[in-house]
């Protein structure tokens, strides 16, 4: 027989269950145990990979984080396809890419022509301003 105390606990958001847990203090290999299994069922398909599974790893990471766990000793939800975003909702459909073979630049007036002397010379004021290490 389960009285509605017991029926309240394991109803309702896993994050809002989970908030409750934490209250209680729990230590670090509780706390990674806990990820671990609910990172295993999502993985396997026994829990939906929805916000609620997604916010209640990052609330029992960030509490296992926060009194001196390593992150790197934690299980990790695998990355949605698409982001978090595509977790409950379908992706958008993408049409054909188009070339854009407009100018580069706007349109105006072209740079007047110059002479071989006036390319010379503005070259020659480049170079001039150019200096190379050692003096070559």
């Amino acid at each position: 027989m389960t009285t509605k105390k017991q029926t309240a606990q394991t109803e309702g958001p896993m994050l809002d269950r989970s908030k409750q847990w934490l209250e209680s203090q729990p230590d670090l290999p509780k706390v990674k145990n806990a990820l671990f299994a609910i990172v295993s069922k999502v993985t396997n398909g026994e829990l939906k990979d929805d916000h609620d599974s997604r916010d209640t790893c990052d609330a029992l990471t960030e509490y296992y984080v926060d009194r001196g766990g390593d992150l790197a000793d934690l299980a990790v939800l695998p990355d949605a396809p698409g982001g978090a975003e595509a977790v409950t909702s379908s992706p958008a459909a993408i049409g054909p890419a188009v070339f854009d073979c407009g100018s580069l630049y706007p349109d105006g007036e072209p740079a007047p022509q110059l002479s071989k002397e006036e390319k010379q010379r503005r070259l020659r004021i480049i170079r001039s301003s150019l200096v190379r290490p050692g003096g070559f």
